[in-house]
């Protein structure tokens, strides 16, 4: 559903994802990578031997990280 989507997003995007998420794959990161084509900047963190609830396991991280961007 979200495929016509993408080329809409022009905004900066931070993409984070744990490689052994079984709820959403991981190959969806290097789709999503390629779908962003009008995104001012597409950025990726990987968490190795993570799963779907990283939100709660790496927290710290992803708050650190979403404190940098601008307002």
């Amino acid at each position: 559903k979200l495929k016509d989507d993408f080329p809409k997003v022009t905004c900066p995007v931070h993409l984070f994802h744990g490689d052994s998420d079984k709820l959403v794959p991981f190959a969806n990161v290097r789709y999503a990578r390629q779908m962003l084509t009008h995104a001012a900047g597409v950025e990726t963190t990987v968490f190795p031997g993570e799963n779907h609830f990283i939100v709660w396991t790496k927290f710290a991280a992803i708050k650190a990280a979403l404190l940098t961007l601008d307002n």
